[in-house]
């Protein structure tokens, strides 16, 4: 009885063991999250002096806070534009790239 005991304790500490290592806040694949808020451009403007945004388009909360750079080359669509200046559900992983949040998007979808 020892032996099964002993046999069924060293094949749960085998497969537990990987678990144990997981820290969310350093994987190297972050899971997907949601986001809700409004898509704005940020690309090329018309003024002498003005900083170049890392990303095309940005997406803000309702109060007009900023939450996150947009990455979009992973969408295949045509027309992003269609998104613009409206609330939208951005699916996709959050990242970080020389303090700037990305939110590197896989799908996108206007929230009604």
């Amino acid at each position: 009885m020892k032996v099964k005991i002993l046999a069924l304790a060293t094949f749960a500490a085998a497969a537990l063991s990987p678990m144990a290592g997981c820290n969310s806040d350093t994987t190297d694949y972050p899971s997907p999250r949601d986001v809700t808020g409004i898509l704005k451009y940020t690309g090329a403007t018309y003024a002498p002096f003005h900083f170049r945004a890392p990303y095309k388009f940005a997406i803000y909360d309702i109060n007009d806070g900023f939450i996150a750079y947009v990455d979009t080359t992973k969408i295949v669509m045509p027309q992003i534009n269609s998104y613009r200046d409206k609330l939208v559900e951005i699916r996709g992983t959050l990242l970080k790239d020389d303090g700037d949040p990305i939110l590197r998007a896989e799908s996108i979808r206007i929230k009604r």
